[in-house]
């Protein structure tokens, strides 16, 4: 899977059925591909994790 972006991915998820909450699952696609560690270190300092 490609990096889209958090608010992008958002976005997809959001016209989805059946997800009410796009953005819990966004992070914890992020979370998964990325590993806890480096998913909130850039999170937390604000800083894309794609190319």
């Amino acid at each position: 899977m490609a990096y889209v972006g958090f608010s992008k991915l958002k976005g997809q998820l959001a016209k989805k059925p059946g997800i009410s909450n796009p953005g819990a699952v966004a992070a914890s696609i992020g979370r998964s591909k990325y590993g806890k560690k480096r998913f909130q270190r850039a999170a937390a300092t604000g800083k894309k994790l794609g190319h």
